[in-house]
């Protein structure tokens, strides 16, 4: 039997749903460890523990679909991410550094989407990284 596009898409949503479920849990722990750096003088980013970090995820990725490729850019994000949110409150723009949208090149600072509560970009509206 063969799948439509709609329901592989509708697949590929249900996934979306559970990694950003547990992204939230991620950050939550990424925090912690930010608060435990702090308390004991430790400075933030450890390029080492990367290192093993994206080394372990490649190997990992090796009994999956997913090329290395992919998960290094995948993972490269989280990892900037979370180096950031370790430094401050999202609040404070730690996560905004992006003054270029990806989707449609604009140069901009954003303009905040109230639903969203996030800079977006004033020409296409997408979420600004």
């Amino acid at each position: 039997m063969e799948s439509s596009i709609e329901e592989e898409r509708d697949n590929i949503g249900k996934i979306d749903e559970l990694i950003v479920s547990l992204l939230g849990e991620r950050v939550k722990r990424v925090r912690v460890i930010g608060e435990l750096k702090k308390a004991q003088g430790i400075p933030v980013r450890d390029y080492a523990q990367e290192s093993k970090k994206m080394r372990r995820l490649f190997e990992l990725s090796l009994g999956t679909a997913a090329p290395p490729s992919y998960i290094a850019l995948v993972f490269r994000v989280i990892i900037e991410g979370s180096v950031r949110l370790q430094h401050g409150p999202v609040e404070d723009g730690n996560l905004t550094r992006s003054r270029r949208c990806v989707n449609c090149h604009w140069d901009t600072a954003g303009i905040i989407d109230p639903e969203l509560n996030w800079p977006v970009c004033p020409v296409c509206k997408q979420p600004l990284l």
